[in-house]
């Protein structure tokens, strides 16, 4: 008779396969994880060495004077935002200004590729940009007291996320001291919308002004920066997005350098370096922007965007705009784009030098000094052009006002738009 009853495993013979799939996978895991880490290291020097082409190729003709006009090139060869972001973990790009090259650079700072250039000596002022928009944080910052201080960029970009996102770590800080130069590198943070009382301060041991380099606040880079509809507009773009009603904040002794405020891809918004919009009460002290590049389809400036009806603005000490480039699809001038609010400059003295205010046609906008409402026809000063689109009207201003622009809609009085100010500025 043929027995029918099957045979298993032993545990014995278990234990043997189990033991021999375990060498295995101890033998062969870190081969495929090296094998992996190295095919992705390679793809991302190979994007590099691409970038960099594209980049050479382009600046033989005009080499990019920003961030911007670098990524607009970058562009035009098929290379997309998507493609910034390197596959290995702890790998950053960094497209430098100054030597205009992406660079491929780890955790630690250090320049893996391209070779020529690892022994190039780390300046902030030179211009790095992370082109993914992100950088090493660092939390050590985190307190329970309602007086921080941030030594490092990384410490700032982490506070400002914490701050965007509206976390717990930062519902009881009042003030924030920069206590030494700042590279931000790029990175896509700011602090979005603040809606209680805030200073922050530069207190630097020799006194100087804290010079804080990179600030970028784009869409590309900041899309979970938007509301249902998917509209930038509510918080605006700089370094603060937004000051809501009822709060009050002060910005001392701090230069912003480097810095990129764009809002692209046709998205609306009111911008500037320092803050985009006003509702509330804003302090500036000693406060300037240099090197910097201001792009916005509405309101564009390089200290505010937007001064709303129910906001103040006041400014103190010495405030420098220089070698500044803003564009925009309506208002648009040097240091404040619309002004509804009050402002006050008593006791300030301003510097502005090759400052380049102009319109930006690619947003869709077109430009007239003459235009025809209600069947009667418009003039305006030269100083002034209509902007129209989608059958709306509004009126611009050109590179002769830089101060700011009052009561563009046609509907309202329309302002000298000159320099109402007490005291004369500089105007190199």
């Amino acid at each position: 008779m043929i027995n029918s009853k099957k045979k298993g495993f032993t545990i014995v013979e278990l234990v043997i396969v189990i033991a021999v799939v375990a060498i295995l996978a101890a033998v062969l895991i870190p081969t495929f994880s090296n094998l992996i880490k190295k095919a992705n290291t390679s793809a991302d020097i190979q994007a590099v060495r691409q970038m960099n082409t594209v980049l050479a190729t382009e600046g033989a003709v005009e080499k990019p004077e920003n961030l911007n006009e670098a990524i607009i090139s970058l562009e035009s060869s098929s290379i997309d935002i998507e493609d910034y972001k390197p596959l290995s973990r702890n790998m950053y790009f960094y497209w430098v200004k100054a030597i205009n090259q992406v660079l491929y650079v780890n955790e630690d700072g250090e320049i893996v590729f391209p070779e020529q250039y690892k022994d190039y000596a780390y300046k902030a002022s030179d211009g790095w940009y992370s082109l993914c928009g992100e950088v090493q944080e660092d939390d050590s910052w985190k307190s329970n007291s309602a007086t921080i201080s941030i030594n490092s960029g990384a410490q700032l970009v982490s506070l400002m996320n914490d701050y965007f996102s509206k976390k717990d770590s930062v519902q009881n800080i009042t003030t924030i001291k920069l206590t030494e130069d700042i590279d931000l590198k790029g990175a896509a943070a700011n602090f979005g919308e603040v809606s209680s009382d805030l200073n922050i301060i530069g207190e630097k041991a020799d006194g100087k002004p804290v010079v804080i380099y990179g600030l970028r606040s784009e869409y590309e880079t900041e899309k979970s920066n938007v509301n249902d509809a998917n509209i930038m507009s509510n918080y605006g773009f700089g370094f603060i997005g937004l000051i809501n009603n009822n709060a009050v904040v002060q910005i001392k002794n701090i230069t912003f350098s480097n810095a990129v405020i764009n809002s692209n891809k046709g998205v609306t918004g009111h911008g500037a370096v320092v803050v985009g919009k006003v509702a509330g009460d804003l302090t500036l002290e000693n406060v300037s922007v240099i090197d910097s590049f201001v792009r916005m389809e509405k309101k564009a400036a390089a200290l505010v965007g937007y001064l709303q009806t129910a906001g103040s603005l006041k400014i103190i000490g010495q405030t420098k705009v220089e070698n500044v480039t803003i564009k925009g699809g309506r208002e648009i001038a040097a240091l404040l784009a619309y002004k509804q609010g009050l402002l006050e400059t008593t006791g300030a003295t301003f510097i502005v030098s090759n400052v380049s205010v102009s319109a930006d046609e690619s947003f869709g906008w077109s430009y007239s000094n003459t235009t025809t409402i209600n069947g009667y026809q418009n003039t305006k000063d030269s100083n002034y052009f209509y902007a129209t689109k989608d059958n709306s009207i509004k009126l611009g201003v050109t590179s002769s006002h830089y101060w700011y622009t009052n009561g563009l809609t046609l509907e309202q009085t329309v302002g000298t738009g000159k320099l109402d100010i007490e005291k004369p500025m500089n105007f190199n």
